[in-house]
């Protein structure tokens, strides 16, 4: 449940929290902070007391440095107090994106903002699916808000706008993992030496064999510019090897070359003899990649790793987490 919380006379925070877990945070805070001043008012009043000179002043030898000890104590009760009661200006900033950002046609056509939309029964996949992105961005407390904003549209053009590829992206031959008879297809343009292409493959791999996206989606690889290390994985694909052998090389670090490939090939067992004649046939597994490059560049990509998802552009976060919440809104939208 998502509310508002008012803090200070026109600024509000959005707390992914029941009201009662809230309210019960709050009590807990200020029982605390009784106890503790009793107790450590108490403990400095005995030790006053306790190197007391006799024949000096009582304001001297325990007043004073018993209201010193209060005065600081106070103002660290004040700073905790106002961390509870004013918001940042962060919790103001993405308030007003919540309160700001519309969503099109959420509920009979209409265009609300993000946080009425969510409101709405039915109010449709997008707008849960927008605040969990939001909220997320807002507590890495590494993103910008500028980049947030821009992040957030990108996100919603992703779900709504028809970014359709130019050319069709053929999946037929190319390595694919996950349940065949899966609705959504989710094609990823990659290098070998890619290290982000090589996270996201193990991420989505995880997604489609044993995860969220079971029997919802399937994976289909397909290697961009004829690199030798990308020629080895389809050589691999040809000898029922691909996966295993794109595991392998997540798993290494350092530069994947000619070295580390044979010495994969050989732990996971291969015909090394044929995987390097597979890898050097310029006429055959180098044109189907030279293929693949070639549409790759007719749909605009030119950085790996690129998604498409059922023939359309994934333009937004390449965290796999993102990318499967994306998925299962193409699933369910289908």
């Amino acid at each position: 449940m998502y509310f508002i919380v008012p803090h200070g006379p026109a600024c509000g925070a959005v707390y992914r929290y029941k009201l009662s877990v809230f309210f019960n945070f709050h009590h807990t805070i200020t029982n605390l902070l009784k106890m503790y001043t009793k107790s450590f008012l108490m403990i400095i009043l005995r030790r006053q007391l306790n190197v007391a000179t006799p024949g000096t002043s009582t304001a001297r030898t325990i007043v004073r440095p018993l209201y010193r000890r209060l005065r600081h104590l106070t103002a660290g009760i004040i700073v905790i107090c106002a961390a509870l009661t004013y918001a940042s200006p962060r919790q103001a900033f993405v308030d007003s994106l919540l309160n700001n950002f519309m969503i099109e046609s959420c509920v009979d056509n209409k265009t609300v903002p993000l946080r009425q939309c969510a409101a709405q029964r039915p109010g449709g996949p997008i707008a849960p699916r927008l605040i969990k992105f939001l909220t997320w961005m807002d507590s890495t407390g590494r993103i910008t808000n500028d980049r947030m904003t821009e992040a957030l549209a990108d996100r919603y053009k992703t779900f709504t706008a028809p970014t359709h590829a130019k050319a069709p992206v053929k999946t037929q031959g190319w390595p694919a993992d996950g349940d065949p008879k899966s609705p959504v297809t989710i094609t990823m343009y990659f290098s070998a030496t890619c290290p982000m292409c090589k996270t996201t493959y193990v991420g989505l791999y995880e997604a489609v064999t044993n995860g969220p996206l079971k029997g919802k989606a399937k994976l289909v690889s397909k290697p961009f510019t004829a690199t030798p290390q990308n020629k080895a994985l389809i050589a691999a694909h040809s000898m029922n090897k691909f996966s295993e052998f794109m595991h392998s090389i997540a798993q290494r670090r350092g530069r994947v070359d000619e070295t580390l490939i044979y010495a994969i090939a050989d732990s996971l067992k291969m015909d090394t003899k044929l995987l390097k004649k597979l890898i050097n046939d310029d006429t055959g597994i180098t044109k189907f990649i030279e293929e693949s490059t070639q549409e790759g560049r007719i749909n605009e990509v030119s950085l790996v790793p690129t998604i498409f998802m059922n023939g359309r552009r994934y333009n937004n976060y390449l965290d796999v987490r993102w990318i499967i919440d994306a998925a299962e809104y193409v699933f369910e939208t289908r």
